[in-house]
């Protein structure tokens, strides 16, 4: 299981008693619930409910339990440009680069441009992601370790996270306002020893829904879904042997 504590801010945007709600329902595993709560604050626009329904959309955690990515990649955009939300922009860009099997064409340009601008943003797991790009020549990219290098050391030569300090404590949207515990520790990644697949980060972690595995169960699907949205990929690795 996992928690999420929240601060209620002094000063409350439209939607923020229903995104709130939503995160209370996560918490009681009510993952339907908390979309309906989620979806509610999306009416008012409220960025972070409309971000957590995107995402819904993207992992199955809706109550058809069916994955939609083009629906997800179109509200991903409305909160990429209403607010421009640097955690939206990195998850197009992650999507675009390889795209989705269950509906979405790769387009590694439009990726690429993207993640730079969730980079530029401040989301350091962008950084990571387009780092990658270049060390393995993905796309129509050639293989150049020093521009992957220079990605990789934003990442490092960064202090802060969003104005607060490199630490281990997990923050949803990286933000230690939102503070995420996993209760039994990462007993939510246990199973990952039976995924064979090597070395997953955020961002490859991010790719993660675009090829369903049934042998994955829910506690991982979730597990790594809101590991997603800690925007910790450059502290911790997560171990797929």
């Amino acid at each position: 299981m996992l928690k999420i504590s929240y601060k209620i801010p002094d000063f409350p945007q439209p939607g923020d008693e229903a995104f709130f709600e939503g995160l209370d329902k996560v918490n009681q595993n009510d993952y339907t619930e908390a979309f309906k709560c989620f979806e509610k604050g999306s009416r008012y626009e409220n960025e972070y409910a409309s971000l957590l329904v995107a995402s819904f959309y993207q992992a199955g955690f809706i109550p058809s339990g069916k994955r939609e990515p083009e629906k997800s990649l179109e509200l991903y955009k409305k909160v990429a440009n209403k607010h421009n939300n640097y955690l939206a922009q990195y998850l197009i860009g992650c999507m675009l680069i390889k795209g989705d099997i269950d509906g979405v064409s790769p387009n590694f340009k439009e990726g690429i441009r993207w993640l730079k601008v969730a980079a530029e943003n401040g989301w350091n797991d962008a950084n990571i992601r387009i780092g990658m790009a270049y060390q393995y020549g993905e796309g129509n990219l050639t293989v150049n370790y020093d521009t992957a290098m220079s990605y990789y050391l934003k990442v490092i030569d960064s202090d802060t996270y969003y104005g607060y300090p490199k630490n281990t404590q997990l923050g949803l949207f990286g933000h230690t306002d939102f503070q995420i515990t996993f209760i039994d520790g990462f007993k939510y990644f246990d199973e990952l020893i039976n995924v064979r697949i090597s070395h997953i980060i955020t961002p490859q972690a991010a790719s993660f829904f675009r090829h369903p595995n049934k042998s994955i169960n829910d506690v991982l699907l979730k597990g790594v879904f809101w590991y997603i949205f800690t925007g910790q990929g450059y502290a911790i690795h997560l171990l797929l042997l």
